[in-house]
């Protein structure tokens, strides 16, 4: 079974999500960012409750079918992750990021 999370022309299955959650912290820079994501209580699709993510300015950043620029990322803003590459298994974990998708609160199952 596939649930769409986001919108009907891109979707992201729920066993490719590594990380759910709120970004609570974005630090950025030239060549990215570092965002803190923390995953709400109770959430049974994320792997980890909390992540540092690197993104480069070459990671995809999806809202519905549009992409987003790296710039555009805010504290607050709810995401669901795809991690590439190995994660550090710190706590929080850190990795860097494969995918964004940036879910609208109305959107959440």
């Amino acid at each position: 079974m596939v649930l769409a999370i986001v919108s009907v022309q891109r979707t992201v299955e729920i066993d490719e999500i590594e990380i759910r959650g709120t970004i609570t912290q974005l630090q950025a820079s030239e060549d990215g960012a570092v965002i803190l994501v923390e995953t709400p209580s109770g959430d049974e699709v994320a792997a980890y409750d909390k992540a540092a993510v690197r993104l480069t300015q070459q990671t995809p950043i999806m809202l519905d079918s549009q992409r987003l620029q790296l710039k555009q990322l805010e504290v607050g803003m709810y995401v669901a992750i795809q991690f590439e590459g190995p994660v550090a298994e710190s706590y929080p974990v850190q990795a860097v990021a494969r995918e964004v998708e940036v879910i609208q609160t109305d959107q959440l199952k």
